[in-house]
C-alpha cells in the first residue's frame, strides 16, 4: 500500500481543504482542522448544489486536493492525513469501513444492511464502500464530475461517475463509530448507478 512518490507535509497541507458535510453550525471539526494546519468549510445543506458551492469556495483558494468527511464525527478525523500521503498516485481515495484492518462499530443489522447496500452497487463497478463520506479528490476531478446531474445520493453518484470517467481510485482502511445509522438510497440512484456507462479508459479500482 506504501507509495515510493509521497507529496511532503507542507505541500499536502497547504493544497488541501476539508469540506464538512451536513454541518448545520459550527462543528468542532473545524478547530481541530486548523490546529493541524488544514483549511476548512462546513457545507450546510445536504445536497449536491450546497456541495459545489464549497468546492467553488474552495478552489477560489487554488488548492489542489478536496477532502469530505461528515460532521457527525463517526470517522476519527486524524485518518485525513494517512490518506493525504497517497494522493500523489490516485485521483480519488475514499476511506473504507469494509477492508482487512477497518475498524466498523454498529449493530450487526446496520452493518448488513449497510453490506448489502454496498454490494447491490457493485453489479457494474465494484466498491467495497459506497456510502463512505470520508474521500479525497484532486479538484481536476470534481471539476470534471460536475457535468452531470445528482440527486440527494450525490456521495454514491460521484463514485459511480468517477469511475465512469476513468479515475484512479484507491480504498484506504478506516475505523468508524456509527453515529448515524440512517442510510439513503433511492431507487433511481440504484438503478442510475448500475447502469452507467463504462469508459473504454477506466483503470481498474485498487483496494488496499
Amino acid at each position: 500500500m506504501q507509495k515510493q512518490n509521497i507529496l511532503t507535509s507542507s505541500d499536502l497541507y497547504l493544497n488541501t481543504c476539508v469540506i464538512i458535510l451536513n454541518s448545520e453550525s459550527k462543528n468542532t471539526l473545524v478547530d481541530f482542522f486548523s490546529f493541524n494546519g488544514l483549511f476548512s468549510l462546513t457545507c450546510k445543506g445536504n445536497t449536491p448544489k450546497e456541495f459545489y458551492k464549497s468546492v467553488d469556495y474552495a478552489q477560489g483558494t487554488q488548492i489542489d486536493y478536496i477532502a469530505t468527511i461528515d460532521a457527525s464525527q463517526g470517522y476519527d478525523p486524524n485518518q485525513l492525513f494517512s490518506m493525504l500521503s497517497l494522493m500523489y498516485d490516485y485521483d480519488l481515495v475514499v476511506g473504507s469501513r469494509f477492508l482487512p484492518f477497518s475498524k466498523y462499530t454498529d449493530t450487526w443489522f446496520q452493518k448488513v444492511i449497510l453490506k448489502l447496500a454496498n454490494l447491490s452497487l457493485s453489479l457494474n463497478t465494484y466498491h467495497l464502500d459506497w456510502f463512505s463520506s470520508l474521500r479525497l479528490y484532486r479538484t481536476e476531478l470534481l471539476q470534471s464530475l460536475r457535468q452531470f446531474q445528482y440527486t440527494e445520493n450525490y456521495q454514491v453518484e460521484l463514485l459511480g461517475r468517477a469511475n465512469q470517467l476513468g479515475a484512479k481510485i484507491f480504498e484506504y482502511p478506516v475505523s468508524y463509530q456509527e453515529n448515524d445509522p440512517k442510510i439513503k438510497l433511492s431507487l433511481k440512484t440504484w438503478w442510475n448507478v448500475i447502469n452507467y456507462p463504462k469508459s473504454a479508459e477506466i483503470s481498474e479500482t485498487e483496494l488496499g
